[in-house]
């Protein structure tokens, strides 16, 4: 998964991974997975080796304001060709 920003910026970008709650019906911090991944050119890369849903989280322009990605992973069977 890549998600990028349109235009670098000066300030450091924070991406956060989070996690869906049934309970409270909202997205909250996944503290399973690595810190925060700060990144000034927004572009930030993970490898997923588990099928299922992936939120992240991360600031917006404006400040109070995050933009969310989820991706959905499925499990596929993969052939080599020889």
């Amino acid at each position: 998964m890549r998600m990028s920003r349109t235009s670098p910026t000066s300030v450091p970008l924070q991406i956060n991974e989070a996690k869906y709650s049934h309970k409270t019906q909202a997205l909250v911090p996944d503290n399973s997975y690595d810190q925060a991944v700060a990144t000034r050119s927004g572009e930030f890369l993970r490898e997923f080796r588990k099928p299922g849903m992936y939120y992240f989280q991360t600031d917006g322009v404006t400040r109070g304001v995050m933009h969310t990605c989820m991706v959905h992973v499925r499990e596929r069977q993969r052939c080599v060709a020889k």
